[in-house]
């Protein structure tokens, strides 16, 4: 796997050629669409679990489809953990009960993090 700046993996080894063509272009700390969207959220938002996030961002692409894409709640899920990753969203400690009764994290954006 190689890793980009903040040691995310970017591409596995085992990924296609295009995916490592693709790795190459890439700028580091590059924040996509997605990832902006979902700090934004996080700032609009406060403390979120992961379904909540994946809630909320639906939402936002519901009432603004031509400016928001669509994306899969893995997708999303995944590029908040390459956020917590990096250092911009982090795990409170404290926990939540989901729709599903389970006690799940709550995530926070964090302010101070270097982007």
């Amino acid at each position: 796997m190689t890793t980009s700046e903040d040691s995310v993996p970017a591409v596995r080894t085992r990924d296609p050629q295009g995916s490592h063509d693709a790795e190459a272009r890439q700028t580091p700390r590059r924040i996509t669409p997605l990832k902006q969207d979902i700090i934004a959220i996080f700032q609009e938002n406060g403390r979120l679990t992961h379904e909540e996030l994946v809630n909320l961002y639906g939402e936002y692409q519901r009432s603004y489809p031509s400016l928001v894409a669509r994306h899969t709640e893995q997708s999303i899920r995944s590029r908040a953990n390459e956020l917590r990753l990096a250092g911009v969203l982090r795990n409170t400690g404290d926990r939540k009960v989901n729709a599903n009764g389970i006690r799940v994290a709550l995530w926070e954006f964090v302010p101070e993090a270097k982007r």
